[in-house]
């Protein structure tokens, strides 16, 4: 896993200057590197404005930065109402993603307790893993519709 980043420096860091649009990838092994780019960024780089609903999560292999509450919900949202118009399973799939992403943000953050979803959490996880394993398209997008809604409902404290 590889995650990758484009920013606009606000004031000078390892040879790059004020304005410049750089694109930071950290490996699985923890390896950062940085290279100018003429993307649009998609977060800035040591902003002054510290959103502190972002996490940095260090693990001994990862290096995980989570988006806000806000825009992982946002994300869910839009992702479940394409899914919804294209009739698309993978992203659905990609909704649940985001969904687990969500959940787990709001279990460290203490704005839901691990003891209250435990149950709706597993039934969650049982129909991601029925719909990626069958083969009948039709369970397949039932369990899948399904694990959004069980998802859905445990971010929203309604379990």
């Amino acid at each position: 896993m590889k995650a990758r980043y484009v920013c606009k420096v606000e004031r000078f860091v390892k040879g790059y200057s004020h304005g410049d649009i750089v694109a930071v990838s950290i490996t699985e092994k923890g390896n950062v590197s940085y290279r100018k780019t003429s993307e649009e960024p998609t977060h800035y780089l040591f902003d002054k404005h510290y959103d502190k609903s972002m996490e940095v999560i260090f693990s001994n292999t990862q290096i995980n930065i989570c988006q806000s509450i806000e825009g992982l919900q946002k994300q869910v949202q839009n992702l479940s109402e394409l899914a919804e118009s294209l009739n698309n399973f993978t992203l659905w799939i990609a909704s649940t993603v985001v969904i687990d992403d969500l959940i787990m943000f709001k279990v460290r953050k203490q704005l839901l307790q691990i003891k209250d979803i435990t149950k709706w959490y597993e039934r969650f996880n049982k129909l991601r893993a029925l719909a990626i394993s069958t083969d009948k398209i039709g369970e397949r997008d039932v369990a899948i519709r399904k694990a959004v809604a069980v998802g859905v409902r445990i971010t929203e404290g309604r379990v």
